[in-house]
């Protein structure tokens, strides 16, 4: 009894540390929890703190109550003889079994407790050299871990069973690495329960499955799984398979199970059937030397076979169920041991046996130690890969769009073949014109409008107008319907004389055409004197129409000057027109550029890819709602987003780019075949037309990367669509849904807001900065794959005879051009007032961009309202009843009160103290002290006037006011006892010492004169303890006196909500006649940059000043070469040179701040170092 008393007191030793320490852990918390005052990390350290002493408290424990049980193991086995019955005591939790036998006859025996036992090893694998005389066993078990300092990776939640062997005189044995394992059998904790879930098929589910992935690590390890049908009558096939999915050639492990109904299972049992129990499967398997995955599939083969005669019922019953559902329970089970060495549980040297349970866990180990076991219950994971037909028509909405994009893309395709039959009669076509016999060769190109109706059918005629010469009224009459709409027409003709420079071009018809084909819309045209090579541009733009515009079918154009030509309102109208066709990949589809061999197809093709490429990218980058974090949020008019955004953004861009760049690349650049080139000659002169060779080298990549480019758009558009669906499976359905239709408004807004945004500042550009490139870019000339040449020789005489109808048309169109000529004055003029207004709306819309530029910077630099309130809250805060200052007394009572609750708050507004988050800001919980604050006193010498006699018996001593001549400077004592020791001075205690000033070019003011900021100065403290320690040593030694005149009170401030610095300057000046007069100066400012996107926003607008000042300034020192002394003339020239010097003179300013502001925050944190 005495004994079992003695193992219950250590059982209770057990307990009660581990109850005390959960009851002091929830106190601790609470406690905690309660303690506002100390920061999470400071509770985290003291927690950390008590756990280590809970846990040293603990080990002890365990240490001395283990020295107890040896000693009565000792006690027992002392007095006990070999094979005499063995000794079980088990109270309070722990259970002591004590055994001795003979030597010849240990080995193989099961030594056991209740519920838990070790099975021992043969003799000949326990002492193969040698068989001692006797030994003693000793079994203990532990029903809590008493082990719970551990920190490894696997902890016990079981009993712990430990076994010890001993020799003659009480020698312990060591057994590792033995070639025959103990057999340990270790009772499970009560509270171990495996995990469930219920995973269900829609109905009809036949063939339906689906796949779990167990991960195991090592042989320790095993998963025990239990699967239950919840149908009845529908069979479940289950099968394993260790490294990959199960199929029906490649398992493991494959079985069925299923559930009869009622009066079927009640059949079988009386025809004395014995395998009428397949209501659920168990499965055990157990890890392998590294880690490996463990596939389980369950799939639904279809009805039960069984009873034949309850057969059509069962079907009836089965139809009804809506789904077809199992459960899935599972519990992963570990062998593990308490390594003394390095005090933790592990698990080598051990497996697990196949027929552990949840109650207990049967181990193999071939060492002996202290043996739990582990028990958890990891995420069942379904795998990406076993996604059944039932998810994908659960979530249809991402189907149904990829299906319908790709029926969209089919009709667009058939939509975009016709437009590209139509396409091949705009061909551009070239005309040689009265069969070249004169000896000065010019070319006529003529760009028809893109408008509707633009083309004509009318004849058509034209004339040119030099300054040396002017040609013949020259009529195209040809069968061939060449200015179609948006096409381009080169006429070569020759003329008897040099032209010289081109001035005036003449276009003209007959207004013949049937219908809307008879009017005619020029867009430009360029002429090309062959013998010098150079080109005269017109900007036409006009209707030749009856029934359009000003009615005239005649019109005559004045070339494009140099001005014209770098006029904004000019290029800008063309080169957008021309960029749209060109960069915006949707938009081009359907207005493709002119003689571009980047076909239609070929950009629907990659519009395809783009939009499949860009979902699936999307889809890559999208995060997990709960697991981002968002770092920065801010708006911009009504929209607002996040960093977050901005990022998945970018990277779904970044992915999208390779592949779509590579697909434009491989169409836009690949030549066109030579197959179908038709090689037409000239029917006047039987001309060959110029092969290959005669051009040039031939540019661009091979025809068959055409082919390269089209496998890559099938390629990506399938797998971005597949995967895309995929994605949306793993999601969900509310998920998918909610990306989709996000995806779509970011796609629509990039299509029609972002990328014409984009397009447009492209063409602002390019029309005010590379305007020779946007003039080569609109009058290229372009060639069709095979460029048709159609000669028509027009005269007014043949070699045949006399044509009257051409003669008639040559007339009637020469009268048509003297009436036209006749008002070429209107037509400059009207050139002259386009042009004018062009650049004058360009101007306006330039400055009132660069207003808007300047106004932003500025705002910012100079946004009072945060700065305002700021300075408000300071001096509402720290200055109140600074006025009540009037004396030695009251300045006292004021810094011991009112500014040292400001600077260092001691109770918060409701009288508690301070919370942890509190601690540091001033009393308006907004701003902190940068550093601590300071007092600087300067005073007056002594003896500087004399008392008069008649006051001599009033007054001691005369005060003198305060100037540069007055002030006392050098080192005193306390209590202004004058040293004059360098040592001493040195070593002066702070306030008693002059200081030189802080600000050397600046004044102080106060009531009555002003300051340098130079006196004896000291810092207050850092706390508010130490601040009235320094404050009570003060007034203890007299440090206002008499000759005390002015007393500086510095502080700085800031708040980090506003990052703005306040510098708070407080004068106190003391008269002569100990009257005190205060003054004070509060300043808020910005040294760094505004944080955050917003910060690097102002900065990129930084930089688009810098850069639009200096493209201005060149532009102007240009326009000043030119002019001369003339430029000076202009006053709105001098305004633009006031404007360059002050723009000049503000960036000098915002160097000199950053260079400042640099050097400020550097001393700051120089002073928060020391």
């Amino acid at each position: 009894m005495g004994n079992k008393a003695l193992v219950e007191s250590v059982g209770s030793l057990l307990e009660e540390p581990e109850r005390d320490a959960q009851e002091d852990d929830g106190k601790l918390a609470s406690d905690l929890k309660e303690d506002q005052s100390l920061s999470p990390k400071e509770r985290l350290e003291k927690a950390e703190e008590k756990e280590k002493e809970k846990q040293a408290t603990r080990r002890r424990l365990v240490e001395e109550i283990r020295q107890v049980l040896d000693g009565l193991f000792d006690a027992i086995i002392g007095a006990m003889r070999p094979g005499a019955p063995s000794v079980i005591i088990e109270r309070g939790g722990i259970t002591l079994h004590a055994q001795r036998v003979w030597g010849d006859q240990f080995g193989g025996q099961v030594v056991q407790t209740e519920d838990g036992s070790f099975h021992v090893p043969s003799k000949a694998t326990l002492f193969p050299d040698y068989t001692p005389h006797s030994v003693a066993i000793r079994l203990t078990q532990f029903q809590q871990n008493p082990f719970t300092w551990g920190r490894g990776e696997y902890q016990t939640r079981s009993s712990v069973m430990e076994l010890s062997v001993q020799q003659n005189h009480n020698i312990p044995v060591a057994f590792d690495n033995l070639t025959e394992d103990f057999k340990i059998t270790i009772p499970g904790g009560s509270g171990n329960k495996p995990a469930t879930t219920t995973i269900t098929f829609p109905a009809p589910g036949n063939q339906s499955s689906s796949y779990h992935l167990l991960k195991l690590n090592n042989t320790a390890e095993g998963f025990l799984v239990t699967i239950t049908p919840l149908n009845t009558s529908v069979v479940y096939g289950v099968s394993g398979r260790y490294g990959g999915r199960p199929d029906d050639q490649n398992y493991n492990v494959s079985t069925e199970t299923y559930v009869l109904p009622e009066e079927c299972a009640l059949m079988k049992t009386l025809s004395g059937d014995e395998d009428t129990d397949k209501t659920e499967v168990k499965m055990f398997f157990s890890g392998q030397d590294g880690p490996v995955d463990y596939y389980i599939k369950v799939q639904v083969l279809g009805p039960v076979t069984e009873c034949d005669i309850e057969k059509k019922t069962d079907e009836k019953e089965s139809r009804t169920e809506d789904i077809y559902a199992y459960q899935i329970q599972w519990a992963r089970l570990s062998c593990v041991y308490w390594n003394e060495t390095q005090e933790d549980w592990r698990t080598d040297g051990c497996a697990i046996s196949e027929q552990s349970t949840i109650t207990s866990t049967i181990c193999h180990c071939n060492h002996l130690t202290a043996f739990g076991g582990d028990f958890a219950t990891p995420p069942n994971t379904i795998d990406f890969g076993g996604l059944s037909f039932s998810d994908l028509m659960d979530n249809g909405a991402v189907l149904t769009t990829v299906i319908v994009a790709l029926c969209l893309y089919s009709f667009t395709s058939s939509v975009v073949k016709i437009a590209e039959r139509k396409d091949k009669r705009k061909l551009h076509h070239a005309v040689r014109l009265d069969g070249l016999q004169n000896g000065f060769l010019y070319r006529l190109l003529i760009w028809t409008g893109a408008a509707r109706h633009a083309g004509t059918e009318s004849t058509v005629a034209f004339k040119i107008v030099g300054d040396k010469a002017k040609s013949d009224v020259t009529v195209v009459d040809i069968a061939a319907k060449v200015f179609t709409q948006g096409s381009q027409v080169t006429l070569t003709f020759s003329t008897a004389e040099q032209l010289g420079n081109v001035e005036l071009l003449q276009l003209m018809h007959d207004n013949n055409g049937e219908g809307n084909r008879a009017s005619w819309y020029v867009d430009r045209a360029a002429v090309q004197d062959v013998t010098t090579g150079k080109t005269s541009y017109f900007f036409c733009h006009e209707w030749l129409a009856a029934d359009r515009g000003d009615g005239q079918v005649v019109k005559t154009f004045p070339v494009a000057s140099e001005q014209d030509l770098r006029s904004f309102g000019f290029l800008f109208p063309a080169s957008l027109r021309s960029n749209l066709a060109e960069e915006h990949l949707f938009l081009s589809v359907a207005i493709t550029p002119e003689g571009s061999t980047f076909t239609r197809s070929k950009r629907l093709g990659s519009c395809l890819s783009l939009l499949f490429v860009s979902m699936v990218s999307s889809a890559m980058w999208l995060g997990d709602e709960t697991k981002t974090q968002v770092v920065q949020g801010f708006s911009l008019g009504p929209f607002s987003f996040t960093l977050n955004g901005v990022y998945t953004g970018m990277m779904t861009s970044i992915t999208c780019l390779p592949v779509i760049m590579a697909i434009v690349l491989l169409f836009q650049y690949s030549r066109p075949s030579n197959k179908n080139n038709r090689r037409v000659q000239d029917v006047e002169t039987g001309d060959t037309p110029e092969t290959p060779t005669q051009q040039g080298p031939v540019k661009g990549l091979p025809h068959w990367c055409k082919y390269v480019a089209w496998v890559l758009v099938l390629l990506s558009t399938l797998g971005s669509a597949v995967f895309t669906v995929l994605y949306s499976m793993k999601w969900g359905k509310d998920k998918s849904e909610e990306w989709l239709s996000a995806y779509f408004i970011s796609f629509l807004v990039d299509m029609f807001l972002l990328q014409p945004a984009k397009i447009l500042l492209l063409t602002i550009v390019t029309s005010s900065v590379r305007k020779t490139q946007a003039i080569e870019t609109m009058f290229a000339e372009k060639r069709g794959p095979a460029s048709i040449e159609v000669s028509a020789a027009v005269s007014s005489i043949r070699e045949t005879g006399l044509n009257c109808d051409a003669f008639r048309m040559k007339r009637r169109m020469e009268r048509l051009s003297m009436m036209s000529l006749a008002n070429i004055k209107q037509a400059r003029m009207r050139q002259r007032r386009d042009r004018r207004f062009g650049d004058t709306l360009w101007s306006i819309v330039w400055f009132c961009c660069f207003l808007l530029l300047v106004v932003s910077i500025a705002n910012e630099h100079h946004n009072t309202r945060e700065g305002f309130h700021q300075t408000q809250s300071t001096t509402n805060t720290i200055l109140q009843s600074v006025d009540e200052v009037n004396d030695p007394l009251t300045f006292w009572s004021w810094l011991s009160e009112t500014a040292l609750e400001s600077f260092y708050p001691e109770t918060s507004y409701n009288g508690d103290k301070p919370r942890w988050f509190e601690k540091g800001f001033t009393a308006d919980m907004q701003t902190v002290l940068v550093y601590p604050p300071s007092l600087i006193q300067g005073r007056v010498k002594s003896g500087l006037c004399a008392v008069p006699v008649t006051m001599q018996q009033l007054f001691d001593e005369c005060s003198s006011a305060y100037d540069e001549h007055a002030k006392e400077i050098g080192a005193f004592e306390k209590g202004w006892k004058r040293t004059s020791n360098t040592s001493t001075m040195e070593s002066a205690a702070p306030g008693w010492t002059h200081l030189p000033s802080g600000y050397p070019s600046l004044p102080i003011y106060g009531v009555t004169t002003h300051y340098w900021g130079d006196g004896f100065g000291l810092h207050l403290g850092k706390s508010a303890d130490e601040m009235r320690s320094i404050l009570a040593e003060l007034k203890a030694n007299r440090w206002i006196d008499k000759r005390t005149r002015v007393i500086f009170l510095e502080a700085m401030l800031y708040n980090g909500n506003l990052d703005l610095f306040t510098s708070l300057m407080v004068v106190f000046e003391f008269s002569e006649t100990t009257g005190v007069f205060s003054r004070h100066h509060v300043q808020t400012f910005r040294l760094h940059q505004r944080p955050g996107t917003i910060g690097y926003l102002y900065i990129l607008l930084e930089i688009i000043y810098v850069i639009v000042l200096l493209y201005t300034l060149w532009r102007e020192v240009k326009a000043a070469r030119t002019a001369g002394l003339a430029y000076l003339k202009e006053p709105w020239n001098i305004v633009e040179i006031f404007n360059f010097f002050l723009a000049f003179t503000a960036i000098a300013l915002y160097g000199f701040k950053i260079v400042y502001s640099s050097r400020a925050l550097a001393a700051i944190k120089q002073g928060e170092g020391e």
